[in-house]
């Protein structure tokens, strides 16, 4: 007989689909996943999360717990704010901008190893540096990442981000 943290496993391998992203995104996030009185409770750590996963994993985690199971339980997502989340200073999105967060594909590959030389040799490397794009391929996150970057490593520079 299988153990419920196993059974959570497998679910989340099926919805994720093998999709590393995905993973990381939503399924990583979560915060606990429990099976009481033919109930399955997810708990997340926001009213956002908690949003997009009956939105659009809910079903397939049913299906999945009801593949596995023989039966479909209850699916219930609970929301649990983290006791330091009170203390944290709320983060802009330009907070999220790096280097380490930027997604690199094929159509943006050139531009990523362009900033990320930017940030190391400001001035110097593609100066100025213009980026150009289809909406959605990373352009603002690049230049929010040069920045950031930059001023983490050199505090007293005077950074000018311009649309």
């Amino acid at each position: 007989m299988l153990s419920f943290s196993d059974i959570w496993n497998q679910v989340i391998e099926r919805c994720s689909a093998g999709s590393v992203v995905l993973y990381d995104t939503w399924f990583s996030t979560f915060r606990n996943a429990d099976y009481r009185d033919g109930r399955v409770i997810l708990t997340v750590d926001s009213n956002f999360r908690k949003q997009v996963v009956e939105n659009q994993f809910a079903e397939d985690i049913k299906n999945a717990l009801g593949e596995i199971m023989g039966f479909k339980p209850v699916f219930e997502v609970r929301v649990e704010l983290p006791e330091e989340a009170e203390e944290l200073p709320p983060l802009s999105p330009e907070d999220n901008c790096t280097f380490d967060r930027f997604i690199v594909g094929p159509s943006n590959r050139m531009a990523h190893a362009a900033a990320l030389r930017v940030a190391e040799e400001p001035g110097t490397a593609y100066n100025p540096l213009f980026l150009y794009g289809h909406s959605g391929l990373g352009k603002t996150h690049l230049m929010l990442a040069i920045k950031n970057e930059l001023l983490a490593k050199k505090p007293y520079l005077n950074v000018i981000y311009v649309s």
